[in-house]
């Protein structure tokens, strides 16, 4: 799935600590640059609102415990998250409740 020489990273997701500013800054605008220019699909026009949407939009933003913000693209376009809040929502869920509760309640 992932295409990024992730190994090189030191992993302290866990800890709180990202790797030095200069390292995540570089990862980011790498992960960019290789997915921006994807022009294949096209915008899916069933729901007005995602009619509107440009995939020139396409950003990615990081941002740590600490409130820093790594950035690049359309980050500050307001746009409609539509099914992804799902994910988030599955997400906030299964801390609150554990994965194998969330999994028995909903198969």
């Amino acid at each position: 799935m992932f295409t990024a020489d992730v190994l090189a990273v030191e992993q302290q997701a866990h800890t709180g600590r990202l790797p030095p500013d200069p390292q995540v800054t570089g990862l980011v605008r790498a992960a960019h640059a290789r997915d921006a220019d994807h022009g294949e699909g096209v915008v899916a026009d069933y729901i007005p609102i995602l009619a509107k949407a440009d995939p020139r939009w396409f950003g990615l933003s990081l941002v740590g415990v600490n409130g820093r913000a790594y950035e690049v693209g359309g980050t500050t376009v307001s746009l409609s998250i539509q099914s992804i809040s799902k994910a988030l929502v599955f997400a906030l869920v299964c801390e609150e409740l554990g994965h194998e509760e969330v999994r028995r309640r909903s198969g």
